[in-house]
């Protein structure tokens, strides 16, 4: 298991996670109510993320339960960061907006898909481990 692989994979769900979002807002809130294109780009992150965890975690190898929870933690941290730094610098949202974004309260995913990403490598690795 290498760091580099683990950044890579963050890249690749950092990647995936914006044309995600640029599809919610350019298609999705086109065609949808605001919270339902949500809930829609929500589960197809899921599924996204899913997906690549079951291509990378394999690829990644990590030795044990503890080094799968790593990888959840480290991309989770990375993605947070990222999210961040994408409303602050490039969408020029205020720190309120940004906060609000991890709400759950107010109907916004983006906790639970932290959570997710977390969670799922470690998923994959058991269900890895098990076969």
């Amino acid at each position: 298991m290498s760091f580099f692989n683990i950044l890579l994979g963050f890249i690749i769900i950092g990647l995936i996670e914006t044309v995600n979002g640029i599809f919610r807002i350019k298609v999705l809130f086109k065609y949808f109510e605001r919270s339902i294109a949500k809930r829609l780009s929500f589960l197809l992150g899921l599924l996204l993320i899913i997906v690549i965890n079951i291509l990378l975690i394999p690829w990644i190898k990590p030795k044990n339960v503890f080094d799968a929870i790593y990888i959840g933690f480290i991309w989770a941290t990375l993605m947070m960061i990222y999210d961040i730094f994408v409303g602050k610098f490039l969408f020029k949202l205020s720190w309120k907006n940004i906060i609000n974004d991890f709400n759950i309260f107010e109907g916004n995913l983006l906790s639970y898909g932290i959570l997710f990403i977390i969670i799922f490598p470690t998923l994959v690795f058991l269900f890895m481990t098990k076969i």
